[in-house]
Protein backbone atom coordinates (compact mmCIF):
# COMPACT_ATOMS: atom_id res chain seq x y z
CA UNK A 1 0.00 0.00 0.00
CA UNK A 2 2.79 2.62 1.17
CA UNK A 3 6.57 2.25 0.68
CA UNK A 4 8.69 2.15 4.33
CA UNK A 5 12.18 1.19 6.09
CA UNK A 6 11.91 -2.26 7.45
CA UNK A 7 9.27 -2.27 10.32
CA UNK A 8 11.14 -2.04 13.53
CA UNK A 9 9.52 -4.32 16.69
CA UNK A 10 9.88 -1.76 19.50
CA UNK A 11 10.55 -2.74 23.06
CA UNK A 12 8.67 -1.72 26.21
CA UNK A 13 11.16 0.83 27.27
CA UNK A 14 11.39 2.31 23.85
CA UNK A 15 7.54 2.13 23.36
CA UNK A 16 7.21 4.04 26.31
CA UNK A 17 9.52 6.46 25.76
CA UNK A 18 8.18 7.18 22.32
CA UNK A 19 4.29 8.07 23.29
CA UNK A 20 4.14 7.95 27.14
CA UNK A 21 4.09 11.96 27.28
CA UNK A 22 1.45 11.69 24.86
CA UNK A 23 -2.00 12.69 25.96
CA UNK A 24 -3.60 9.32 24.99
CA UNK A 25 -1.26 7.56 27.17
CA UNK A 26 0.03 10.13 29.74
CA UNK A 27 -1.98 7.70 32.41
CA UNK A 28 -0.97 4.44 31.68
CA UNK A 29 1.11 2.71 33.63
CA UNK A 30 4.50 0.55 32.49
CA UNK A 31 2.57 -2.38 32.31
CA UNK A 32 0.59 -1.20 29.59
CA UNK A 33 3.66 -0.67 27.48
CA UNK A 34 4.76 -4.12 28.22
CA UNK A 35 2.01 -5.90 26.73
CA UNK A 36 1.52 -3.21 24.10
CA UNK A 37 5.50 -4.37 23.07
CA UNK A 38 4.10 -6.94 20.77
CA UNK A 39 1.38 -5.10 19.36
CA UNK A 40 3.37 -2.36 18.34
CA UNK A 41 5.78 -1.38 15.16
CA UNK A 42 7.77 2.27 14.34
CA UNK A 43 7.54 3.21 11.21
CA UNK A 44 9.74 5.08 8.84
CA UNK A 45 7.89 6.62 5.60
CA UNK A 46 10.03 6.18 2.50
CA UNK A 47 7.30 7.48 -0.24
CA UNK A 48 4.36 9.70 0.51
CA UNK A 49 1.32 7.46 0.15
CA UNK A 50 -1.56 7.00 1.56
CA UNK A 51 -1.90 5.00 4.27
CA UNK A 52 -5.22 4.76 5.16
CA UNK A 53 -8.03 5.95 3.22
CA UNK A 54 -11.14 7.64 4.09
CA UNK A 55 -14.10 5.19 4.28
CA UNK A 56 -11.39 2.43 5.26
CA UNK A 57 -12.21 0.20 8.34
CA UNK A 58 -8.56 -0.77 9.28
CA UNK A 59 -7.05 -3.14 12.13
CA UNK A 60 -4.10 -0.58 12.91
CA UNK A 61 -3.91 3.11 14.13
CA UNK A 62 -1.02 5.06 14.03
CA UNK A 63 0.48 7.73 16.37
CA UNK A 64 2.58 10.37 14.27
CA UNK A 65 6.62 10.73 16.14
CA UNK A 66 8.40 12.80 14.01
CA UNK A 67 7.54 14.95 10.43
CA UNK A 68 3.67 15.12 9.61
CA UNK A 69 0.80 13.62 7.80
CA UNK A 70 -1.72 15.12 5.76
CA UNK A 71 -5.49 14.83 6.14
CA UNK A 72 -8.04 14.74 3.38
CA UNK A 73 -11.38 14.57 3.58
CA UNK A 74 -13.82 14.80 0.74
CA UNK A 75 -14.97 18.35 -0.03
CA UNK A 76 -12.82 20.11 2.64
CA UNK A 77 -9.54 21.46 2.74
CA UNK A 78 -5.92 19.61 3.41
CA UNK A 79 -5.52 19.43 7.30
CA UNK A 80 -1.68 19.02 8.37
CA UNK A 81 -1.03 17.68 11.50
CA UNK A 82 2.22 17.79 13.03
CA UNK A 83 4.34 16.07 15.50
CA UNK A 84 4.25 18.36 18.58
CA UNK A 85 0.04 19.09 17.49
CA UNK A 86 -1.94 18.73 20.34
CA UNK A 87 -4.15 16.11 18.05
CA UNK A 88 -0.65 13.90 17.81
CA UNK A 89 -1.07 13.14 21.32
CA UNK A 90 -4.03 10.95 19.75
CA UNK A 91 -4.37 8.27 17.23
CA UNK A 92 -4.96 9.77 13.60
CA UNK A 93 -8.07 9.42 11.80
CA UNK A 94 -9.30 7.02 14.88
CA UNK A 95 -13.38 6.48 13.71
CA UNK A 96 -13.96 3.24 11.86
CA UNK A 97 -14.41 3.59 8.99
CA UNK A 98 -12.17 6.54 8.71
CA UNK A 99 -13.43 10.19 7.88
CA UNK A 100 -10.14 11.13 6.20
CA UNK A 101 -6.99 10.07 4.04
CA UNK A 102 -4.05 10.12 6.03
CA UNK A 103 -0.67 10.86 4.07
CA UNK A 104 2.28 10.93 6.33
CA UNK A 105 5.29 13.14 4.98
CA UNK A 106 8.70 11.66 3.32
CA UNK A 107 10.51 12.09 6.93
CA UNK A 108 7.88 11.06 9.29
CA UNK A 109 7.99 8.45 12.06
CA UNK A 110 4.66 6.68 12.89
CA UNK A 111 4.20 4.19 15.66
CA UNK A 112 1.57 1.51 14.56
CA UNK A 113 -0.61 -0.29 17.12
CA UNK A 114 -3.40 -3.20 16.93
CA UNK A 115 -6.64 -1.20 17.04
CA UNK A 116 -8.04 -4.94 18.97
CA UNK A 117 -4.96 -3.61 21.82
CA UNK A 118 -5.99 -0.01 21.86
CA UNK A 119 -9.86 -1.04 22.73
CA UNK A 120 -8.67 -3.49 25.41
CA UNK A 121 -7.18 -1.00 27.24
CA UNK A 122 -9.06 2.05 26.85
CA UNK A 123 -12.10 -0.28 28.40
CA UNK A 124 -10.02 -0.09 31.69
CA UNK A 125 -11.46 3.00 33.54
CA UNK A 126 -8.99 5.77 33.72
CA UNK A 127 -9.00 8.74 36.20
CA UNK A 128 -10.94 11.77 35.39
CA UNK A 129 -9.90 15.54 35.87
CA UNK A 130 -11.69 18.26 37.81
CA UNK A 131 -12.41 21.06 36.37
CA UNK A 132 -9.49 23.54 36.31
CA UNK A 133 -6.78 21.46 37.60
CA UNK A 134 -3.44 22.53 38.34
CA UNK A 135 -0.22 21.36 37.96
CA UNK A 136 1.12 19.19 41.03
CA UNK A 137 4.48 20.34 42.47
CA UNK A 138 7.27 18.48 43.55
CA UNK A 139 6.87 14.99 45.04
CA UNK A 140 3.60 12.38 45.02
CA UNK A 141 -0.04 13.54 45.78
CA UNK A 142 0.05 10.12 47.00
CA UNK A 143 2.20 10.63 50.23
CA UNK A 144 0.44 13.82 51.46
CA UNK A 145 -1.51 13.16 54.64
CA UNK A 146 -4.65 14.28 52.80
CA UNK A 147 -4.33 11.68 50.25
CA UNK A 148 -3.74 9.32 52.72
CA UNK A 149 -6.85 9.88 54.86
CA UNK A 150 -9.22 10.04 52.17
CA UNK A 151 -7.92 6.54 51.21
CA UNK A 152 -8.19 5.03 54.19
CA UNK A 153 -11.57 6.46 55.00
CA UNK A 154 -12.66 5.14 51.79
CA UNK A 155 -11.14 1.14 52.55
CA UNK A 156 -12.65 1.87 56.55
CA UNK A 157 -16.12 3.09 54.82
CA UNK A 158 -16.02 6.21 56.91
CA UNK A 159 -15.92 8.46 53.87
CA UNK A 160 -19.23 10.00 53.85
CA UNK A 161 -20.90 9.05 50.49
CA UNK A 162 -23.76 11.90 49.03
CA UNK A 163 -27.07 10.43 50.28
CA UNK A 164 -30.47 10.46 47.49
CA UNK A 165 -32.03 13.71 48.82
CA UNK A 166 -34.75 13.82 50.80
CA UNK A 167 -37.47 14.37 48.31
CA UNK A 168 -36.38 11.95 45.91
CA UNK A 169 -36.21 9.14 48.18
CA UNK A 170 -39.67 10.09 49.86
CA UNK A 171 -40.82 9.99 46.23
CA UNK A 172 -39.39 6.79 44.98
CA UNK A 173 -41.02 4.97 48.35
CA UNK A 174 -44.36 6.58 47.59
CA UNK A 175 -44.02 5.42 43.52
CA UNK A 176 -44.07 1.60 45.29
CA UNK A 177 -47.00 1.44 46.14
CA UNK A 178 -49.69 0.80 43.07
CA UNK A 179 -52.39 3.38 43.81
CA UNK A 180 -49.82 6.13 43.66
CA UNK A 181 -51.25 8.96 41.62
CA UNK A 182 -50.26 12.47 40.02
CA UNK A 183 -52.27 14.32 43.23
CA UNK A 184 -49.74 12.19 45.89
CA UNK A 185 -46.39 13.09 43.53
CA UNK A 186 -47.85 16.94 43.50
CA UNK A 187 -48.25 16.80 47.30
CA UNK A 188 -44.95 15.78 47.82
CA UNK A 189 -43.24 18.15 45.89
CA UNK A 190 -45.37 21.05 46.79
CA UNK A 191 -43.92 20.39 50.67
CA UNK A 192 -40.57 22.17 48.89
CA UNK A 193 -41.84 25.17 47.50
CA UNK A 194 -38.48 26.16 45.72
CA UNK A 195 -38.65 22.95 43.76
CA UNK A 196 -42.39 23.06 42.98
CA UNK A 197 -41.67 26.57 41.30
CA UNK A 198 -38.69 25.10 39.28
CA UNK A 199 -40.77 21.91 37.83
CA UNK A 200 -43.30 24.09 36.79
CA UNK A 201 -40.51 26.35 35.19
CA UNK A 202 -38.75 23.71 33.43
CA UNK A 203 -42.24 22.22 32.32
CA UNK A 204 -42.75 25.40 30.44
CA UNK A 205 -39.37 25.82 28.76
CA UNK A 206 -37.89 25.43 25.78
CA UNK A 207 -36.82 21.37 26.22
CA UNK A 208 -39.82 20.48 27.48
CA UNK A 209 -42.82 22.71 26.77
CA UNK A 210 -45.67 21.62 24.37
CA UNK A 211 -48.67 23.28 22.80
CA UNK A 212 -49.87 25.10 26.00
CA UNK A 213 -48.34 26.34 29.08
CA UNK A 214 -48.97 24.81 32.30
CA UNK A 215 -50.49 26.61 34.67
CA UNK A 216 -50.77 23.54 37.59
CA UNK A 217 -47.98 21.56 38.85
CA UNK A 218 -50.34 18.73 38.28
CA UNK A 219 -50.61 20.06 34.82
CA UNK A 220 -46.79 20.32 34.54
CA UNK A 221 -46.46 16.72 35.84
CA UNK A 222 -48.54 15.38 33.34
CA UNK A 223 -46.79 16.97 30.74
CA UNK A 224 -42.99 15.80 32.12
CA UNK A 225 -44.56 12.00 33.01
CA UNK A 226 -43.97 10.61 36.54
CA UNK A 227 -40.61 9.07 36.51
CA UNK A 228 -38.93 12.37 34.29
CA UNK A 229 -41.32 14.63 36.90
CA UNK A 230 -39.09 11.98 39.63
CA UNK A 231 -35.95 12.58 37.88
CA UNK A 232 -35.99 16.64 37.79
CA UNK A 233 -37.07 16.55 40.87
CA UNK A 234 -33.81 14.52 42.23
CA UNK A 235 -32.01 17.13 39.96
CA UNK A 236 -33.25 20.25 41.54
CA UNK A 237 -32.58 18.73 44.84
CA UNK A 238 -29.23 17.56 44.56
CA UNK A 239 -27.77 21.16 44.00
CA UNK A 240 -27.87 21.21 47.68
CA UNK A 241 -25.47 19.03 48.19
CA UNK A 242 -22.56 21.21 46.47
CA UNK A 243 -22.39 23.34 50.10
CA UNK A 244 -19.44 24.24 52.14
CA UNK A 245 -18.05 26.05 55.25
CA UNK A 246 -14.99 27.42 53.62
CA UNK A 247 -15.11 30.09 50.86
CA UNK A 248 -12.27 28.46 48.77
CA UNK A 249 -14.05 24.65 48.96
CA UNK A 250 -17.33 26.76 48.35
CA UNK A 251 -15.73 28.55 45.18
CA UNK A 252 -14.50 24.86 43.74
CA UNK A 253 -18.32 23.48 44.07
CA UNK A 254 -19.98 26.46 42.40
CA UNK A 255 -17.79 26.03 39.76
CA UNK A 256 -17.83 22.00 39.70
CA UNK A 257 -22.11 22.69 39.50
CA UNK A 258 -21.58 25.40 37.15
CA UNK A 259 -19.74 22.85 34.77
CA UNK A 260 -22.30 20.32 35.42
CA UNK A 261 -25.47 22.09 34.35
CA UNK A 262 -23.26 22.87 31.49
CA UNK A 263 -22.50 19.30 30.71
CA UNK A 264 -26.28 18.04 31.45
CA UNK A 265 -27.49 20.59 29.26
CA UNK A 266 -25.41 19.50 26.43
CA UNK A 267 -26.41 16.27 27.71
CA UNK A 268 -30.15 16.92 26.94
CA UNK A 269 -29.70 18.61 23.54
CA UNK A 270 -28.00 15.16 22.64
CA UNK A 271 -30.77 13.30 24.27
CA UNK A 272 -33.04 14.61 22.36
CA UNK A 273 -31.68 12.64 18.57
CA UNK A 274 -33.18 9.51 19.57
CA UNK A 275 -36.03 7.83 21.67
CA UNK A 276 -33.60 5.34 23.29
CA UNK A 277 -32.39 8.11 25.37
CA UNK A 278 -34.48 10.14 28.20
CA UNK A 279 -33.70 13.57 28.08
CA UNK A 280 -34.36 14.29 32.27
CA UNK A 281 -32.04 11.13 33.06
CA UNK A 282 -29.26 12.95 30.65
CA UNK A 283 -29.40 15.79 32.11
CA UNK A 284 -29.32 14.04 35.77
CA UNK A 285 -26.24 12.25 34.84
CA UNK A 286 -24.52 15.42 33.33
CA UNK A 287 -25.78 16.93 36.68
CA UNK A 288 -23.86 14.47 38.40
CA UNK A 289 -20.96 13.20 36.78
CA UNK A 290 -18.50 14.79 39.33
CA UNK A 291 -20.57 14.26 42.06
CA UNK A 292 -17.79 11.86 43.60
CA UNK A 293 -16.03 15.05 44.52
CA UNK A 294 -18.40 16.41 46.94
CA UNK A 295 -17.36 13.94 49.79
CA UNK A 296 -13.47 14.61 48.50
CA UNK A 297 -14.21 18.46 48.96
CA UNK A 298 -16.42 18.08 51.98
CA UNK A 299 -13.07 16.15 53.37
CA UNK A 300 -10.99 18.88 52.37
CA UNK A 301 -12.87 21.45 54.69
CA UNK A 302 -10.86 20.49 57.33
CA UNK A 303 -7.41 20.26 56.07
CA UNK A 304 -7.11 24.60 55.71
CA UNK A 305 -3.52 23.98 54.65
CA UNK A 306 -5.02 22.52 51.01
CA UNK A 307 -5.86 25.94 49.79
CA UNK A 308 -2.14 26.63 49.47
CA UNK A 309 -1.61 23.36 48.20
CA UNK A 310 -4.10 23.00 45.36
CA UNK A 311 -2.28 20.60 43.17
CA UNK A 312 -2.43 17.69 45.92
CA UNK A 313 -6.83 18.04 46.07
CA UNK A 314 -6.59 18.51 42.42
CA UNK A 315 -4.56 15.21 42.27
CA UNK A 316 -7.20 13.23 44.45
CA UNK A 317 -9.88 14.04 42.85
CA UNK A 318 -8.93 13.24 39.36
CA UNK A 319 -7.80 9.88 41.04
CA UNK A 320 -10.62 9.38 43.65
CA UNK A 321 -13.43 10.95 42.22
CA UNK A 322 -14.75 9.13 40.03
CA UNK A 323 -15.04 5.69 41.00
CA UNK A 324 -16.92 7.79 44.14
CA UNK A 325 -19.40 8.93 41.87
CA UNK A 326 -20.18 5.81 40.67
CA UNK A 327 -20.82 4.28 43.94
CA UNK A 328 -22.99 7.40 44.78
CA UNK A 329 -25.20 6.82 41.56
CA UNK A 330 -25.24 2.94 42.39
CA UNK A 331 -26.37 3.89 46.10
CA UNK A 332 -29.34 5.85 44.36
CA UNK A 333 -30.16 3.65 42.11
CA UNK A 334 -29.02 4.86 38.87
CA UNK A 335 -26.25 1.74 38.39
CA UNK A 336 -26.64 1.96 34.12
CA UNK A 337 -24.95 5.87 35.09
CA UNK A 338 -22.12 4.16 37.13
CA UNK A 339 -19.93 3.62 33.67
CA UNK A 340 -20.56 6.25 32.49
CA UNK A 341 -19.60 8.27 35.92
CA UNK A 342 -16.36 6.13 35.98
CA UNK A 343 -15.29 6.46 32.14
CA UNK A 344 -16.12 10.33 32.23
CA UNK A 345 -13.06 11.75 30.65
CA UNK A 346 -11.52 8.45 28.81
CA UNK A 347 -12.05 9.86 25.97
CA UNK A 348 -11.28 6.76 23.59
CA UNK A 349 -13.15 4.36 25.70
CA UNK A 350 -15.05 2.11 23.23
CA UNK A 351 -17.73 -0.76 23.39
CA UNK A 352 -19.85 -2.75 21.63
CA UNK A 353 -23.40 -2.33 20.28
CA UNK A 354 -25.57 1.05 20.14
CA UNK A 355 -24.94 4.05 21.56
CA UNK A 356 -25.18 4.68 25.39
CA UNK A 357 -25.47 7.23 28.12
CA UNK A 358 -21.13 7.02 28.35
CA UNK A 359 -21.39 8.26 24.60
CA UNK A 360 -23.54 10.84 25.86
CA UNK A 361 -21.91 12.06 28.62
CA UNK A 362 -18.25 12.16 27.13
CA UNK A 363 -19.32 14.32 24.14
CA UNK A 364 -21.10 16.43 26.30
CA UNK A 365 -18.18 16.63 28.47
CA UNK A 366 -15.81 17.81 25.70
CA UNK A 367 -18.67 20.23 24.52
CA UNK A 368 -18.31 21.60 28.41
CA UNK A 369 -14.50 21.88 28.12
CA UNK A 370 -14.63 23.64 25.02
CA UNK A 371 -13.72 27.38 27.05
CA UNK A 372 -11.24 26.06 29.43
CA UNK A 373 -7.47 25.95 29.17
CA UNK A 374 -7.45 22.27 29.08
CA UNK A 375 -9.48 22.15 25.78
CA UNK A 376 -6.27 22.93 23.83
CA UNK A 377 -4.91 19.64 25.20
CA UNK A 378 -7.95 17.22 24.23
CA UNK A 379 -8.47 14.96 21.23
CA UNK A 380 -10.88 16.47 18.34
CA UNK A 381 -14.54 15.93 19.45
CA UNK A 382 -15.22 14.12 16.15
CA UNK A 383 -12.57 11.94 16.41
CA UNK A 384 -13.64 9.89 20.10
CA UNK A 385 -15.56 6.66 19.87
CA UNK A 386 -18.04 8.07 21.55
CA UNK A 387 -18.67 9.99 18.50
CA UNK A 388 -18.22 7.47 16.05
CA UNK A 389 -20.97 5.33 18.19
CA UNK A 390 -23.39 8.61 18.06
CA UNK A 391 -23.02 8.97 14.43
CA UNK A 392 -25.64 6.09 13.74
CA UNK A 393 -28.02 9.00 15.15
CA UNK A 394 -27.24 11.28 12.50
CA UNK A 395 -24.55 13.15 14.28
CA UNK A 396 -22.02 14.43 11.93
CA UNK A 397 -19.32 17.08 12.48
CA UNK A 398 -21.22 20.20 11.00
CA UNK A 399 -24.83 18.62 12.25
CA UNK A 400 -23.34 18.51 15.39
CA UNK A 401 -22.52 22.39 15.33
CA UNK A 402 -25.70 22.83 14.24
CA UNK A 403 -27.82 21.14 16.60
CA UNK A 404 -25.93 23.19 19.42
CA UNK A 405 -26.29 26.59 17.47
CA UNK A 406 -30.12 25.52 17.04
CA UNK A 407 -30.66 24.74 20.54
CA UNK A 408 -28.48 28.17 22.39
CA UNK A 409 -32.17 29.26 23.44
CA UNK A 410 -32.59 26.06 25.04
CA UNK A 411 -29.53 25.58 26.53
CA UNK A 412 -29.39 29.22 27.89
CA UNK A 413 -32.69 28.48 29.72
CA UNK A 414 -31.97 25.15 31.59
CA UNK A 415 -28.85 26.86 32.83
CA UNK A 416 -30.68 29.83 34.28
CA UNK A 417 -33.26 27.69 35.77
CA UNK A 418 -30.72 25.63 37.44
CA UNK A 419 -28.11 28.35 38.37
Amino acid sequence: MFQMNEPQPLHAGTLARLLKHRAYFNDMEDHVFRAAQSHAVLLDIAEEKVILKQGESSPYAWFLIEGQVYLDQQGQPRRVLGAHDADAGYPIANLRPAHYSVTPSLDAKLVRLEQSFLRKITQAPRPAHFIGASELGGGSWQSHHFAIEVKRMQSSGELKIPALPGISARIGQAMQDPDFAISDLSKLITADPAIAGSVLNIANSAMFAGANKCETLDASIIRLGLHQTRTLVTTLAAKSLFAAHRPWIRTRLNTMWRHAVEVGAYATVLAKLSTDFDTAKSLLLGLLHEIGAVPILELADRFPELEAEPGILDAVLANEAPSLSAQTLENWGLADFAEAAVHQENWYYDHDGGPNYTDILIISHLHGLIRSKRFKDLPRIDETPAYGALSTLGLSASRSINILEDAQQELSELKSLLT
